[in-house]
Order: structure tokens, then sequence, then C-alpha cells
């Protein structure tokens, strides 16, 4: 079984760029959206703008679902979650502890 400890920073890595992604992604739709509708450009032109709109919209998509559920994991790691089962590590502990003590079996007995 691999070691969660091994994937909090990448895991706080892609939350980063989930959230870039976001906010990237959305600007991007905005300003492109603005010369879709200008009137003052030919057809050709404001079709070019409106595939790259359509382009550059997978980015906010992709973001906002990976956004919550790289953030619990990162949440239940850290210790901040308690799911059902497991148990809460001490307040002050590092991530790795975290990490260890929710990848911890339980009893079931």
């Amino acid at each position: 079984m691999l070691d969660p400890t091994v994937l909090h920073w990448p895991l706080v890595f892609l939350h980063l760029l989930a959230f870039a992604y976001r906010l990237g992604g959305d600007f991007g739709v905005y300003v492109t959206g603005g010369y879709v509708a200008r009137a003052d450009l030919p057809l050709a032109e404001r079709l070019r703008f409106l595939d790259a709109l359509l382009r550059i919209d997978i980015l906010p998509r992709t973001g906002i679902v990976l956004l919550p559920v790289v953030g619990l994991q990162l949440a239940v790691q850290r210790g901040a979650l308690a799911l059902p089962g497991r148990t809460r590590p001490p307040s002050g502990s590092s991530p790795r502890a975290s990490a260890a003590v929710v990848a911890a079996p339980t009893s079931s007995g």
C-alpha cells in the first residue's frame, strides 16, 4: 500500500494548479467572450474567438471538479476532517503524522 505521506506535496501542488486553472480559465473565457460579442469584427473572426472560448472553458470546469476532491483529501491528511472509522490526530501534529494516523487501519472487533 502506498504511504499517504508521499502524496502530501504532490496533492498540494495539484490543489494550487487546479485553483490557478479555475481562475485563469474563467478570466480567459471572460476576455474572449468580449471579442465574440463585438459587432465590429467580421463573423469569421468572431467564430474563431468562439472556438477559442469553448476550448479555454474546459480549464475552469476541470479546476472546479478537482478543487473539492483534492482539498478534502488534504483536509483528511492534515486531520482537519475526521472520516467515520478513523481517529483524529492530536492537534499541532505535522502533516506527516496526520497522514500516518489517517492511513492506520481501524480495529473491527
